[in-house]
């Protein structure tokens, strides 16, 4: 029948798994929770999240929600995180998890917001940072869209650098736009060039890394998300992805 030789043998002696897969176990024990929702059950899958991760997370949500409304906005997630409330660049987080209220966020997408952002790896921030701002998906930023860019990651900044010295980057001979004949001559950055610059200069995107170690820190800790990471680059490693 075309039966590997032995077939019958090699499949009586299969060794199947004698222990529970960790996230059905956080679901069968957490899922009767009236917070414990399709979004929440996704990113106990996605992450492999204990019942301790999530009772952790779910302490921290608590700490936020205040009012005991059962749902937060990103500036309560700022503050709660040592941030100033009116960071600017708050819309893209509320994007990322494509939140079903727009402005506010329940347990499940506070717990996708955090595990999204904290997974992220460098690479992925600069990428995650470009398409925000790249917002027609263009391919390409011009000097109004880099502008914007910049008054968005740095006007609330308080460092050695202000906006001023990363917008005045676009007419830098190396760094900056480049006239582009296929974009009818105009001067764009495209993505590597802008990998360029903020390799070079690092403040321009240092506020967002600094949100994203908050969040670490904050919610199980940096520890748990390198090894996270780890887990994330070896299984990607043996996928050839």
């Amino acid at each position: 029948f075309g039966l590997q030789k032995n077939w019958f043998l090699a499949y009586h002696k299969k060794e199947y798994r004698d222990q529970p897969i960790l996230h059905q176990v956080t679901g069968h024990y957490l899922g009767g929770q009236d917070w414990y929702n399709e979004k929440l059950n996704h990113m106990v899958e996605s992450y492999s999240l204990t019942i301790d991760d999530v009772v952790s997370l779910r302490k921290n949500f608590m700490a936020i929600d205040i009012g005991k409304e059962s749902v937060i906005d990103i500036m309560q997630v700022f503050t709660f995180h040592g941030e100033k409330p009116g960071l600017r660049f708050g819309p893209w987080f509320m994007h990322l998890i494509e939140s079903r209220l727009d402005d506010r966020m329940d347990f499940g997408e506070y717990v996708c917001l955090i595990c999204s952002v904290a997974c992220m790896q460098k690479n992925e921030v600069h990428r995650w940072i470009y398409k925000c701002i790249d917002s027609e998906a263009t391919g390409f930023l011009e000097k109004d869209k880099f502008e914007e860019l910049c008054g968005i990651l740095m006007d609330e900044e308080v460092t050695g650098y202000h906006t001023r010295d990363a917008v005045a980057l676009w007419a830098h001979p190396h760094l900056g736009g480049k006239k582009d004949n296929n974009q009818d001559g105009k001067v764009v950055m495209y993505y590597p060039e802008f990998c360029k610059l903020i390799t070079s200069f690092t403040a321009l995107v240092y506020p967002v890394f600094r949100v994203q170690d908050k969040f670490r820190e904050s919610n199980l800790g940096r520890n748990y998300w390198a090894r996270k990471l780890r887990a994330f680059t070896a299984m990607r490693k043996n996928l050839k992805l």
